[in-house]
């Protein structure tokens, strides 16, 4: 390619609110252009780099016998209410109606329609177990799309599905794409984590997310500094230590606190001279604007949003606003399940509740605390579960004896064995050998192919622009024409230039007629592996002028 005739600019500069390097990077070396919030175009570099991607994709996809498919970016609104999602997830679907008044969505992710696929085609156990998949656009209505290519409302991504006869089937099919992953992100340079993840509303118990380690990720992955545990802060688990074993229960007592206590964990800690897992921390929220939920929790200790709602039947929880805390008739700053209203009608409490002797926390009542509260003497929860965050140095709740660490991700990749999630309410079986209906076992993949270009430019840059991993590279060598007013110089530098074509090797020749340090400026941020310098200067010392990307030094080698 003629870096002449090649669409698409260089920028020096990217707007202020522009924060993931991967998003500065990518628009300063024209690899993408924005359209609107979370809307993107790839110029002609950028889909050169995407295509290589989605190429290895479905290469290694093919090596592990995933057959590729093609479904509909509309689905009909009748197969999301058949699997129960239709509401579920409806603050991130674009949902419309068509001339005829017939409900549509557009394609979040395919279990409805590739469920439906298979309860047509697949009925006995001879035509089990099969993996289908395809790599398709999809969209999500997200409420903040940012980082450019990392979180998007219209994007490309690969959805495989697996189906399977028993749950020996599943693991194996499991495997068959874990293998997969690992190769694709391995082959795309990507260093990688792959963590225990929550399902979220895909369904299933089991799943795995693919991190690609970067500091401006936006996800939490919490490891172990003792053993191989990795899990997403949405799902780390941890132990919680009793903090005082040897103390013995005191009788509960009543006091009163001036205003000056303050409203905080920290001031109520303060004010009692009292260390802030003493503190009991009771939150309330409501879940689908209709019931009250108290969540309880050691007073050094965050709440999990993800896992409470995991332990919750609602679609929608937020925190109740101050008006909604006085309609409870009771007090910020002084909330506990211990006199709480009736209208709060489930109440959660963390597995540290049992960590602690002699919390301190309220009646409910202004300007009064309650000392030496006891769980279980004192106050009961409706149920007890782990609804807390992991923090750096905890226990490992694996090991039982190693730091919990954390660094910062961006996940490219998820699997899930969804189970008979979708199998269930849409009806997919298939008859066994002995003619008896069992129902099918799923399991769902995906891969983020916009999110491994973000991914691998996140990881791989320096100070002057990308540095491309030579398998995802948008050309192999960047050929730099300097003098090329000279007609020996210019002859010499096209003949190498059809000559690498020739050799397939594929070649972005900057024959502009541009001065050499806008040339080298230009070629650093778009970031080729394999940078080859032609001119008087390289000529006259007996070739031309080699140097990797990312690399000082180059050396002079003979044209031939």
């Amino acid at each position: 390619m003629l870096q002449s005739q090649l669409f698409g600019n260089t920028l020096k500069e990217v707007p202020e609110d522009v924060q993931a390097p991967s998003h500065q990077l990518l628009l300063r070396g024209g690899f993408i252009r924005q359209t609107a919030a979370g809307l993107y175009s790839y110029l002609p570099l950028g889909y050169l780099v995407l295509s290589k991607v989605k190429r290895i994709v479905e290469e290694e996809l093919s090596k592990e016998g995933i057959q590729q498919l093609s479904m509909p970016v509309m689905h009909p609104a009748e197969l999301w209410k058949e699997s129960g999602r239709w509401d579920e997830v409806d603050e991130v679907m674009f949902k419309f109606k068509n001339h005829q008044d017939r409900e549509l969505c557009l394609a979040v992710t395919n279990e409805e329609i590739i469920s439906d696929l298979v309860r047509r085609e697949v009925s006995s156990y001879r035509q089990l177990p099969v993996i289908l998949g395809q790599i398709q656009l999809k969209f999500r209505d997200e409420l903040r799309p940012r980082g450019g290519l990392l979180r998007l409302r219209e994007f490309t991504m690969m959805d495989a599905y697996s189906f399977d006869r028993d749950e020996k089937d599943l693991h194996e099919s499991y495997e068959k794409v874990t293998r997969a992953y690992h190769k694709i992100l391995s082959r795309c340079g990507l260093d990688f984590l792959v963590v225990d993840a929550d399902s979220g509303k895909m369904g299933g118990k089991f799943s795995h997310e693919y991190m690609v380690r970067a500091e401006s990720g936006e996800d939490t992955v919490i490891t172990c500094d003792q053993c191989n545990y990795q899990a997403n802060q949405e799902k780390a688990i941890f132990v919680r230590e009793h903090k005082n074993p040897n103390e013995a229960q005191k009788p509960m007592e009543e006091v009163t606190v001036p205003a000056e206590r303050g409203l905080t964990v920290a001031t109520q800690s303060a004010f009692h001279k009292a260390e802030p897992w003493r503190i009991l921390k009771t939150i309330i929220y409501k879940g689908d604007e209709k019931e009250y939920v108290a969540a309880v929790i050691r007073g050094d200790l965050e709440i999990n949003e993800t896992k409470l709602a995991n332990q919750l039947p609602f679609r929608a929880l937020r925190l109740v606003s101050d008006e909604e805390i006085k309609e409870l008739g009771t007090v910020k700053g002084f909330i506990s399940t211990i006199k709480l209203s009736e209208k709060v009608t489930t109440v959660i409490v963390d597995e540290s509740v049992s960590s602690v002797t002699n919390f301190i926390t309220s009646p409910n009542e202004a300007n009064k605390d309650l000392i030496h509260v006891n769980y279980e003497r004192d106050f009961q929860g409706g149920k007890v579960a782990d609804i807390a965050s992991a923090q750096v140095g905890f226990v490992c709740g694996q090991c039982k004896t190693g730091k919990l660490q954390e660094t910062r991700g961006v996940e490219v990749g998820h699997t899930f064995k969804l189970g008979t999630r979708y199998s269930a309410p849409m009806g997919l079986k298939y008859t066994d050998v002995q003619g008896k209906e069992n129902l099918i076992l799923m399991g769902c993949y995906g891969i983020g192919v916009d999110r491994i270009v973000a991914g691998a430019a996140e990881q791989h840059h320096d100070q002057f622009g990308i540095i491309w991993p030579d398998s995802i590279a948008p050309f192999h060598v960047h050929l730099i024409g300097l003098d090329l007013d000279d007609q020996a110089i210019s002859s010499q530098a096209y003949e190498l230039y059809e000559e690498l074509k020739r050799e397939h090797i594929e070649v972005l020749f900057d024959d502009r007629s541009e001065k050499a340090g806008f040339k080298f400026k230009d070629a650093d941020l778009l970031g080729i592996p394999l940078r080859i310098v032609i001119s008087k200067r390289s000529l006259d010392k007996g070739g031309v002028e080699v140097k990797k990307r990312g690399e000082k030094e180059a050396e002079i080698v003979a044209v031939g």
